[in-house]
């Protein structure tokens, strides 16, 4: 979704920090609590960290699935947000 510049055009930092917030802010309005961390890209390669216990990975999915699903704008995508959501039933 940072490729797709679904939190805006900054850097890749900057769109993990949005991500976060709006992570955290849809949990509470779900009312959903959690202890995950700030999202943060592995120093080494560039590629996403998400270190979490197994609950807190399980909200984490639960929001990247709608938030997948809120964002589509093709078919293909589409069917990924559909088999996304899917897997949490």
């Amino acid at each position: 979704m940072v490729q797709a510049k679904i939190w805006g055009n900054g850097s890749v930092e900057e769109q993990y920090k949005i991500a976060f917030d709006e992570f955290d802010a849809w949990a509470k309005a779900n009312k959903i609590p959690h202890s995950q961390p700030n999202f943060k890209i592995s120093p080494n390669q560039g590629y996403p960290v998400l270190q979490c216990k197994a609950y807190n990975g399980r909200v984490v999915v639960a929001w990247a699935a709608s938030k997948a699903v809120e964002s589509v704008q093709t078919g293909e995508q589409e069917l990924l947000a559909a088999a996304l959501c899917i897997g949490l039933k």
